[in-house]
């Protein structure tokens, strides 16, 4: 048997003499370039350069992407744990106000409902006596279903209050203990007191309310009627929160940041306002890295620096801040006087120097008389 035979080689072009010149006369990056993919000609060359640019833009712009994406992330994570320390702080508070309003509760009336397990509220009233109710509370005095989040709000409530005055005048605060029940009074006493003024008709007191057509008064937040156990939800504070803040951001508009190359910017096309570095065009993701100012730099390397060539960015920056937070209107200066001087300014009434004390006269002297002696 013959010796197999071998791969054949690949005959390799040899360079020419004209080609190794144009090789030579291009630059360190070009002339790796066009061995690279074997550029034969200057037209090959730039193909390749105009392809490599491309692939250079499509990887910066993904990049880009990528960062923007991170700190929308972070923006966010940060919102969040921020969220989640209020929402502790006013769970604390709650749980203390609840343990107050638990003392307060067994002094005037109210008693607690048992849960047997099936769903079903049941409290106990005076006379061994047990009642199905709505609620883990029950006020024996008002008839009322109450809950964790309307017990305060029911035991400060006018009515209830009114109660407990009805049954002890001398001291309103106090009432029979749960377990026996508020004492009835048998007759109207000796000495009735005073008659309680007639109600007024209800009227909104505050702007988030609004009478409505039976009266009452509703909660435009929520779009709810008011009363006691609305009032104590902690889904009302945080809807009239938003809608207070919503209120004045609409009457006065987003408020300006007090470094002047900071500013309240849309996230995304109609997305909330995120406080963003004009300096250095990145969003504030914490209280440190943007802050100081041309003659005593702070925040970031990156920022330093560019406060330090504040002269250079001034005129952009300031531009963009006033697209977002338009500076108020001026009024016009007074028309100059001939001359060339302008009209001197009236003072305010309360900036003017107060009249100077009238200067006390003497008292008229009686005229002499002449009398013959």
């Amino acid at each position: 048997m013959g010796k197999k035979a071998g791969p054949k080689a690949v005959p390799v072009a040899a360079s020419s003499p004209d080609q190794d010149a144009w090789l030579e006369s291009l630059t360190a990056e070009d002339r790796q370039l066009a061995k690279a993919v074997g550029c034969k000609n200057a037209v090959e060359l730039e193909m390749e350069k105009k392809k490599k640019a491309d692939r250079e833009k499509k990887a910066n712009e993904a990049r880009d992407k990528q960062l923007k994406e991170n700190e929308w992330k972070a923006y966010h994570a940060k919102e969040a744990e921020k969220k989640q320390r209020e929402n502790q702080r006013e769970e604390k508070k709650y749980q203390q106000e609840l343990i107050v309003a638990l003392a307060m509760a067994k002094n005037e009336g109210v008693v607690e409902a048992y849960d047997w397990g099936d769903g079903v509220w049941w409290a106990e009233l005076p006379g061994k006596v047990w009642k199905e109710v709505q609620g883990n509370f029950y006020c024996t005095l008002c008839e009322k279903h109450l809950n964790d989040s309307s017990l305060d709000m029911h035991l400060k409530s006018e009515a209830h209050k009114k109660k407990l005055w009805y049954l002890d005048p001398a001291n309103a605060t106090s009432a029979a203990s749960s377990s026996a029940g508020p004492p009835r009074p048998a007759a109207a006493p000796a000495a009735a007191p005073a008659a309680a003024p007639a109600a007024a008709p209800l009227q909104p007191q505050e702007a988030w309310q609004e009478k409505t057509s039976d009266g009452y008064l509703k909660c435009i937040p929520c779009g709810k009627v008011i009363d006691d156990s609305h009032l104590g939800t902690a889904d009302h504070q945080k809807r009239l929160q938003r809608w207070l803040e919503s209120q004045q951001t609409a009457r006065q508009g987003p408020k300006a940041p007090s470094l002047c190359y900071l500013a309240m910017v849309p996230w995304d096309a109609g997305g909330e306002l995120c406080e963003k570095c004009l300096l250095c065009e990145k969003w504030c993701q914490d209280t440190t890295s943007h802050i100081g100012t041309p003659d005593a730099p702070g925040g970031s390397k990156d920022h330093q620096k560019n406060l330090r060539n504040w002269s250079w960015h001034k005129d952009r920056v300031l531009q963009e801040r006033l697209k977002h937070h338009p500076a108020p209107a001026v009024s016009k200066a007074p028309a100059a006087k001939a001359g060339g001087y302008a009209a001197a300014p009236t003072p305010a009434p309360w900036a003017a120097p107060p009249p100077a004390a009238p200067v006390p006269r003497p008292p008229p002297t009686r005229p002499a008389v002449e009398v013959d002696v």
